[in-house]
């Protein structure tokens, strides 16, 4: 019996030195937390920032003059910022680099895999206000992404060598479609070109706003094309074994 009351007396000593431990600390953060945040984000929500990564700048001058319209801030990959810049007069463009603080490299292969755009994409408007103010963070809310993959298959048509075809897949952005597309509840993502209008009439019917019915769309056709070109990926190793 006393070893047993012994036992009992040291758990309720190790109870109550972990709620000195505690005391005055805020509960850590729960599954359930996120997913209550998620259902408080509104319907209707403002586009301020957007990053832009693309290979077919097909009317993307169009959609930079839209939004330029409602003070939108590019963050943009080095040839996407240059040629924002060329076509939109007074347009916000910040280099993702200066963002970051890391220089793109590796001949190109990494350029947005980066924290900072990351954590952007996908916290949750109103619930990681604070996360995002953390010194080892700092980093602001992303709106909106506009991405569109390196021409994979394309590259496989025009007969492209074994390691061309390899370069040609693209890693940074279905990453960055992705987590933004997952975070559909506070981020709008555009995978395609065909897109911009439909993006274009959904600000100006929202006052530079988009709903979370657009938002879950475009969520779709995100899923939609990162499988497929995944699909293309697959098949084109499955037929491909060896190197020149």
């Amino acid at each position: 019996m006393t070893g047993v009351l012994d036992m009992l007396a040291r758990h309720e000593d190790s109870v109550r030195h972990r709620s000195s431990l505690t005391k005055g600390k805020a509960a850590a953060p729960t599954h359930s937390d996120v997913l209550e945040a998620s259902r408080r984000v509104p319907n209707l929500l403002p586009i301020s920032t957007a990053v832009a990564t693309v290979w077919d700048k097909t009317h993307l001058d169009d959609l930079a003059n839209e939004l330029n319209q409602f003070g939108v801030e590019f963050i943009a990959t080095e040839g996407t910022a240059t040629h924002l810049r060329s076509v939109v007069d007074g347009l916000k463009v910040t280099d993702l680099s200066a963002y970051t603080g890391y220089p793109e490299n590796l001949n190109g292969r990494l350029k947005t895999l980066h924290p900072k755009i990351q954590a952007g994409a996908l916290a949750i408007k109103g619930y990681h206000d604070e996360t995002l103010k953390k010194p080892e963070v700092a980093a602001k809310y992303i709106d909106l992404v506009i991405v569109n993959l390196y021409p994979f298959e394309q590259t496989v048509g025009k007969g492209a060598t074994y390691f061309e075809c390899i370069e040609s897949i693209d890693i940074g952005g279905p990453a960055l479609l992705r987590a933004a597309a997952k975070n559909h509840v506070c981020v709008t993502a555009i995978c395609d070109p065909k897109d911009y209008e439909k993006l274009i009439d959904e600000l100006r019917r929202n006052k530079g706003c988009t709903t979370f019915d657009f938002r879950r769309r475009c969520a779709e056709k995100v899923f939609q094309t990162t499988t497929e070109y995944d699909r293309a990926i697959a098949s084109w190793f499955k037929l491909n074994k060896e190197f020149e």
